[in-house]
């Protein structure tokens, strides 16, 4: 027998001991008990929770927003309040 031959008898043999070695039912039986059965409950509940973050984080900056456009719109009032009543005395 050929060395190349050989070589290329012996990588074709360990191809099927680890294709046998991957399809074997126990180890597959085995591997899948190891699975944890709350994966999906899991990946759900992350899923939930960086929904939830985005969404008060977002109430809370436009909230804010709000808020100081408000402000600002209340000053701007008693800025004009103020200046209609300076240039119209009551006694005039």
């Amino acid at each position: 027998m050929s060395a190349g031959y050989q070589s290329a008898s012996q990588e074709k043999s360990g191809c099927t001991y680890f294709e046998r070695a991957l399809r074997d039912p126990k180890r597959v039986r085995g591997e899948r008990d190891n699975i944890e059965p709350d994966s999906e409950h899991l990946e759900l509940l992350s899923v939930l929770a960086l929904t939830s973050v985005s969404v008060i984080s977002f109430a809370l900056l436009a909230g804010i927003w709000l808020l100081r456009r408000w402000f600002r719109n209340w000053q701007l009032r008693n800025m004009i309040l103020r200046g209609k009543t300076a240039s119209n005395p009551p006694n005039s």
